[in-house]
């Protein structure tokens, strides 16, 4: 999304010109291959844990008592925290044998509750989990420092951050 308000804004050059949209998408997909070829030497991936309900249903205060757990104890399992969905739901990550290892362990002793793991077939490494896309950091910087962001023509907002950034350098450092 972030990319998505840059482009719009005008960081990559005039949004009404194709060359820009080029520009952001050979962007995108430079930073995407560098992520990709890190992700296949590490392996892993990402789990989603959340509350087997239907449409309409809350979770019980115990399933959510239960996803706080293991959203607060999750190093005990040797995974990471990817991204905090929501009370009832949370996604984790790390290598093959750690999500597998994790999947085990959570799933007989939670399913009972009504608690499921499901293996994220979206995301096909760890992208978000930050000691095994380490390697990747510097070739992105290299691709961001190559690319001739333009001052963007309109407020862009970083939502990591809740910052507008008013310049090109501000999105070369988001």
């Amino acid at each position: 999304a972030f990319g998505i308000a840059a482009y719009e804004a005008g960081s990559f050059g005039n949004p009404y010109e194709f060359k820009s949209l080029e520009k952001m998408i050979r962007f995108y997909k430079e930073r995407g291959l560098i992520m990709q070829e890190v992700s296949d030497a590490v392996g892993g991936g990402l789990v989603v844990v959340g509350v087997r309900k239907k449409r309409g249903e809350e979770a019980s205060p115990e399933q959510v008592d239960l996803i706080t757990h293991l959203r607060e104890n999750r190093k005990e399992f040797n995974v990471e925290l990817a991204l905090d969905v929501a009370p009832d739901q949370v996604i984790l990550g790390g290598s093959n044998a750690e999500i597998e290892s994790f999947q085990k362990g959570v799933a007989d002793e939670y399913e009972q509750y009504g608690i499921r793991t499901i293996r994220s077939k979206a995301s096909s490494g760890p992208f978000h989990i930050e000691r095994y896309m380490k390697p990747a950091d510097q070739p992105i910087r290299d691709l961001i420092r190559s690319t001739d962001f333009e001052d963007p023509k309109s407020l862009v907002v970083a939502n990591t951050r809740r910052a507008f950034l008013r310049t090109a350098d501000e999105i070369e450092q988001e």
